[in-house]
């Protein structure tokens, strides 16, 4: 099944970040193996392989630190790519903050810039989700999301492809349940 938190919409993107072509979630792929990299009673590491799409992501918890560490590769093949990571939450209408200079400011759903990370709570429960120069968040749905990659093509104005096609990106970013 395809699954896209955020609505269809025209043909032209609007401020929450729609598009009228639908995304493919998680539950589309077919799952890797997990593989355990690193075990020690300090910390522990697993990656997911998803090698045939350019995609690996490896997964680190630290002994007495509540934070869930993410750094994910990606080697885009092709053009028109847009990569996001999407973490459900249980938490229906919730306030939502980012990150800005000098502080932090409110914000409705859709995609928005943050500096540093953004967060979803209710009056029990939230989300942290920190980001290393990856600015694009939202929350949709209950649905947080960041950004990792969006590739565009400007076919008829370019001389030469700059897709970026067979380049390693690298994105760190990590979740905290508060």
């Amino acid at each position: 099944p395809f699954h896209d938190p955020q609505a269809m919409s025209g043909t032209v993107v609007m401020r929450e970040g729609s598009l009228q072509i639908r995304a493919a979630d998680a539950d589309c792929m077919a799952w890797s193996e997990p593989v355990i990299i690193h075990n020690h009673p300090l910390q522990s590491t697993v990656e997911l392989d998803y090698s045939l799409d350019g995609l690996a992501t490896q997964v680190t918890l630290r002994r007495g630190e509540r934070l869930i560490r993410f750094r994910t590769t990606f080697v885009p093949k092709g053009k028109k790519y847009r990569l996001r990571v999407a973490f459900p939450t249980t938490i229906l209408d919730g306030r939502i903050r980012h990150s800005v200079p000098c502080g932090h400011i409110r914000r409705p759903q859709g995609e928005y810039a943050a500096q540093g990370w953004i967060d979803y709570a209710d009056t029990g429960k939230g989300l942290l989700l920190l980001n290393r120069g990856l600015p694009g968040n939202n929350v949709t749905g209950g649905v947080m999301m960041l950004s990792l990659f969006r590739g565009v093509s400007l076919e008829a104005a370019e001389e030469r492809p700059w897709y970026e096609d067979g380049i390693e990106h690298v994105f760190e970013y990590a979740l905290m349940p508060f």
